[in-house]
């Protein structure tokens, strides 16, 4: 029994569907039409926008109970004007009622050694105090004090020579020019003689004033070297305090003018007095230096203690005075 079939797709040429080569010559008119599409766009075509992604944005995390009420009052609390520069901050105003200073002493000195020798004596430690007149430090000299000796025993032989040469002169014994060459070799002898002498005067340091000692940077049997170190001394009987004011009182300010110093160490109050005036005013902080001494009694004052002074003839002060019971 012959089963009946449906028509059949024609082949082509190579035995392939006609319908299949058909479709396959769409899909290619297709690109082409695309690629000639982007190329008549030339480089000026732009290409087609990224679609938008949603991002998850994560919330804040919750503060914290401990925290919340310093947020929400330093919310509502008004904010507050930067604070000045510190150089700023420590010039004093024209209407301050008291300005800053610093007790420094009026003599202080750092010996360095002029000589290079070997430390002998150091009697003085720190905070010991001495006298006028007292060997603060000694070297040992021996070697310099034997150059000396020998310089001055040259000397004295060629002042023989000139006296001989001066003798035979009168005579006409000898030349001038021999006189002048043994007058310059005397002179010459007693210089370098005078020389090592003025280094044996080095060789000791002797205290200028009565005063403490501050520091020893040196120390006994060192080998000190012309230049270096020794110790630092000062003048503790007569102290200064060196104020900065503001410029603007010294149409009030003058030497005499009476003050409180009230130092900060021990919170104790000193009466002293302007002694002099700073010779120039600063142009930038508008401030003049001012130098006071004590006027009575300063126990326990030492130099480099900082404290507050007080003028009683500042303006600045008469309100609070009426002002006051």
């Amino acid at each position: 029994m012959s089963q009946e079939r449906g028509p059949q797709p024609e082949p082509g040429a190579d035995g392939v569907p006609v319908r299949t080569l058909a479709i396959g010559a769409a899909f290619v008119a297709g690109l082409a039409a695309i690629a000639w599409g982007y190329m008549e766009a030339g480089p000026e075509r732009k290409a087609p926008p990224a679609p938008i992604m949603a991002v998850p944005v994560t919330a804040p995390a919750p503060a914290t109970v401990a925290t919340a009420p310093a947020a929400a009052a330093s919310a509502s609390a008004p904010t507050s004007a930067p604070a000045p520069p510190a150089d700023i901050a420590a010039t004093p105003r024209p209407d301050a009622t008291a300005v800053r200073g610093v007790v420094k002493p009026r003599d202080e000195v750092l010996f360095s050694a002029k000589i290079a020798a070997r430390i002998a004596q150091m009697p003085y430690r720190e905070g010991e105090r001495f006298q006028k007149g007292a060997v603060l430090v000694a070297f040992d000299c021996t070697r310099i004090r034997a150059e000396a000796n020998a310089a001055w025993a040259a000397n004295r032989a060629s002042n023989q020579v000139l006296r001989q040469s001066q003798e035979l002169d009168r005579y006409n014994a000898i030349g001038k020019t021999d006189v002048q060459i043994a007058k310059a070799k005397a002179e010459q002898s007693g210089a370098e003689a005078g020389a090592l002498e003025a280094q044996m005067r080095d060789c000791t340091i002797v205290a200028p004033f009565s005063g403490i000692v501050v520091e020893n940077i040196s120390h006994l049997h060192e080998n000190a070297a012309a230049g270096k170190e020794l110790s630092r001394v000062l003048n503790d009987s007569e102290l200064e305090m060196h104020l900065i004011a503001p410029s603007a009182w010294l149409s009030w300010l003058q030497p005499g003018s009476p003050f409180r110093f009230r130092v900060d160490e021990t919170a104790a109050s000193y009466e002293g007095k302007v002694a002099r005036l700073g010779a120039s005013v600063d142009p930038v902080s508008q401030t003049v230096r001012v130098v006071g001494v004590f006027s009575g009694n300063r126990d326990k004052v030492l130099p480099g203690m900082s404290g507050s002074a007080e003028f009683a003839q500042n303006p600045a002060l008469k309100p609070k005075e009426r002002a006051g019971p």
